[in-house]
């Protein structure tokens, strides 16, 4: 109910900075002290906000910082931290038959389709469109490489693990 605050306070942020400026701007042009006083109580309102959204980080939060976390451990080649975030073994060699000895050279994720977590907060799914330029030994020079990525996530033990993933090729017709 609350993620629009606990994601993003910039409109609240916003709209509190503009009615500090308002009260503290009436209270110099009119002398008034209550608006001073208000302007003041709005400015520590708006910082208790900003504090608190800053402290909170949501489930869906995590699940996309997990992201950005396997894109930069991806980009340099720390395949480690990447296969601590899959959930089996098996996943992990699938992990790898995908990557078939590439080398990474960088890795960013261009845009997040969605992110969802389900009702219980013990699973979610995130698609998004990753681009990384990456070589092996049929191409030995950086290549570009763009997919779209399904990851499906369970949460264990306050850390969220990967239980399922599809990449699709985007030439094969696929819309990114």
């Amino acid at each position: 109910m609350l993620e629009w605050f606990t994601e993003s306070a910039f409109f609240p942020s916003c709209i509190g900075i503009l009615l500090t400026i308002a009260f503290i701007g009436l209270a110099v042009s009119s002398g008034e002290m209550l608006m001073m006083k208000i302007g003041l109580g709005i400015a520590v309102l708006t910082a208790l906000l900003i504090t608190t959204e800053v402290m909170i980080v949501t489930d869906r939060e995590q699940v996309e910082n997990s992201l950005y976390d396997m894109a930069s451990a991806m980009g340099k080649n720390d395949l480690d931290r990447v296969f601590s975030y899959l959930d089996s073994d098996e996943l992990i060699q699938r992990a790898k038959h995908h990557l078939r000895d590439a080398t990474c050279h960088s890795c960013n994720i261009t845009a997040i389709n969605e992110v969802t977590v389900d009702d219980d907060g013990q699973s979610a799914t995130a698609d998004f469109v990753a681009f990384a330029s990456a070589s092996n030994a049929s191409f030995p020079s950086p290549t570009p490489v763009q997919r779209r990525v399904k990851l499906f996530f369970k949460k264990k033990s306050d850390k969220w693990k990967i239980v399922d993933f599809e990449a699709k090729d985007p030439r094969a017709g696929l819309s990114l």
